[in-house]
């Protein structure tokens, strides 16, 4: 099984977390799990450091 991290901002843009959200059991149909993240950010490398940190120890639980 995959596992697919989706890390949405809400200072990506409106559409961001809608189509993250559509996304999500889009995913899990296709046998994939998919571990969703919405943070109060955008793309800068605060939030980023965090999430990916996050995203291992997810991966490999």
């Amino acid at each position: 099984m995959r596992v697919v991290h989706l890390a949405l901002g809400l200072h990506d843009g409106a559409a961001s977390v809608e189509y993250g959200e559509a996304l999500v059991p889009a995913l899990r149909v296709r046998g994939h799990r998919a571990v969703r993240t919405v943070h109060n950010g955008g793309r800068d490398h605060a939030c980023w450091q965090g999430l990916l940190a996050d995203a291992l120890v997810e991966t490999f639980r």
